[in-house]
């Protein structure tokens, strides 16, 4: 049997435009940059950058500064490499024993090493060119994927020691990628984390520099910053949309518009169906729209009958069977000012009136990433320096906090405010779990809410007094019990029993009031107390590294806690 490739493109639509705004590109990995702190980026443009053109926005994400470039396959790396990106470092991660290692060495890619075959597939390149290897390399850290586990990388390390001294390669870092970033609060995210650092302690203790090491993605940075690690890897961010929309506006600006003009316009009877298999029939007398976009060009057909087309800055829905190459929009019985030619946006930014890819993604239950990947077919991409709009919201301007969100936390002050707003929300037998690295300012936080709820007595750290009382400043208001989890479950944080004993321990303190009266206020409980509670608010505190500048996340967790594996 011959195999052969051929071309596999569809002949480009000169009626449907995919408009890859740069500016935006650029803005959004200027916002990545300030939640990552002095953590440097790497942008991640896999999958042809995630619909929205590796080269270009390659170019974009590395002049408005990114430091490197991630890919997913050595062709994709190579793609960059070949038009012109000579000098950024470009690492690819996902390989098998038909990639030209060879190749990769002589264009100087780095080169991820996931298994032990692979690591003997790098020296034998090396061998065959002459040329050491920059490699990184992956652990599976929790995600459960490829990569090496904690028993495998202690394994290993002896050969990777020994490869570096002899010049063969260079062990760049060590990189993972987390299974849950996006869930706040929970804390395979942090275990996960300090399962990298470990590794990497580890691997430097044996002789290894490890200074280029990264795990986290875009929900990491936005909940946790860089983490302390040298590189983060960003990728929805960059292209404008947030992983975790709970935590309200973050200032990204989606990059990406899908248009296409309108073929014509027709009238339609009453009672009359539409498309195959007559799904929808026209209630009155109405006028359609023809769009040229289908299937075949990344219209998932569950949005059947569900998408919104806006056209002249009014949505209209769609009718009908979505089909191979076109879909029917409603335009009512006036016919909405429609014309032919003019411009139908399926999704973009939301600044003409239109649904974004995270709206497309919600009305079949699927993620922004696979919307933004359908699109392809006979779409012609373009690209356009459109000025965005920075909200770049601040705690001065900031609205009141609401049940889920994302601050940015300068002072004190800010810290101590965001404690009083959150205070409004709270009711006797409330929880609030405080969850952040010792010292980003939970305690501030705690005298905020205790602030808030006008509770008697100086709110100080707990490490002092595991567990401090708060009485009511007004007879018949709230209390506040203010609790230090970590001494009280020091040693036992992932024993299934954690969670009675914490209970027992608050018991045994005889406090002075009751906590079914109080709010109660926990420090260093997450994982632990949402077992304990059918509902609590969950504040995590992240610390920019060498900065003052912190981020609070929060948001009500209302499910019983998800045992972790």
């Amino acid at each position: 049997m011959t195999l052969y490739t051929g071309e596999t493109t569809l002949a480009p639509s000169s009626q449907l435009f995919a408009t890859i705004n740069l500016d935006a590109i650029a803005h959004n990995v200027g916002v990545m940059q300030r939640f990552a702190g002095d953590t440097q980026l790497m942008a991640v443009v896999k999958a042809d950058a995630y619909g929205h053109g590796a080269i270009e926005v390659s170019k974009t994400a590395l002049d408005a500064g990114a430091v490197e470039l991630g890919c997913a396959t050595f062709e994709e790396a190579m793609q960059l490499r070949n038009a012109g990106i000579v000098d950024a470092p470009i690492l690819f991660w996902l390989w098998g024993q038909a990639t030209p290692i060879a190749e990769a060495l002589r264009a100087n890619l780095m080169i991820a090493i996931a298994t032990e075959w692979q690591l003997d597939a790098v020296l034998n390149a090396v061998k065959e060119t002459g040329i050491s290897a920059c490699v990184t390399v992956k652990l599976d850290t929790g995600m459960g994927r490829s990569g090496f586990t904690s028993q495998q990388w202690h394994h290993m390390l002896p050969r990777f020691c020994e490869a570096e001294a002899s010049g063969m390669v260079h062990v760049r870092g060590l990189m993972a990628h987390f299974s849950s970033a996006d869930e706040l609060g929970n804390p395979i995210t942090d275990r996960q984390a300090d399962n990298l650092r470990a590794a990497i302690d580890q691997g430097r203790r044996a002789g290894l520099h490890l200074d280029h090491n990264h795990h986290a993605n875009t929900a990491a940075l936005l909940t946790h910053g860089g983490m302390g690690f040298e590189l983060a890897r960003p990728g929805l961010g960059i292209y404008g949309i947030s992983p975790m929309p709970e935590l309200g506006d973050i200032d990204l600006v989606p990059a990406f518009t899908w248009s296409a003009s309108v073929a014509l316009t027709k009238p339609f009877s009453a009672g009359a169906g539409v498309s195959y298999n007559h799904s929808w029939h026209a209630p009155v007398d109405t006028v359609t729209a023809i769009v040229p976009c289908g299937y075949a060009d990344g219209i998932n057909r569950r949005l059947t009958n569900k998408l919104e087309v806006t056209i002249n800055g009014k949505r209209f829905p769609e009718v009908g069977r979505v089909s191979m190459d076109q879909i029917v929009v409603n335009l009512g019985p006036d016919g909405g000012g429609v014309s032919p030619g003019d411009e139908a946006f399926l999704f973009g930014d939301g600044s003409r009136g239109e649904l974004t890819a995270l709206d497309w993604a919600n009305l079949i239950g699927t993620i922004p990433y696979e919307v933004l990947c359908w699109v392809g077919g006979r779409t012609t991409r373009r690209y356009e320096h459109r000025p965005v709009a920075s909200t770049n919201v601040t705690s001065e301007d900031t609205a009141p906090a609401g049940p889920a969100g994302l601050r940015k936390l300068s002072t004190v002050d800010d810290t101590l405010q965001l404690g009083r707003e959150l205070a409004a929300q709270l009711r006797a037998g409330d929880v609030v779990v405080l969850d952040g690295a010792l010292g980003v300012g939970k305690t501030v936080l705690a005298r905020g809410i205790a602030q808030g709820l006008g509770v008697q007595g100086r709110v100080t750290s707990p490490t002092f007094v595991i567990a401090r009382s708060h009485r009511p400043g007004t007879p018949g208001d709230v209390g506040m019990v203010h609790v230090d989890a970590y001494r009280l479950l020091d040693g036992i944080q992932d024993d299934p029993r954690a969670g009675d004993v914490l209970l027992g321990e608050l018991d045994a303190l005889d406090l002075d009031t009751e906590l079914t009266d109080s709010v109660v206020v926990v420090e260093w409980g997450g994982g632990v107390v949402e077992r304990l509670v059918e509902r609590c608010l969950v504040v995590t505190l992240v610390r920019s590294p060498g900065s003052d500048q912190r981020h609070a996340t929060w948001r009500w967790v209302d499910d019983p806690y998800r045992e972790l594996p």
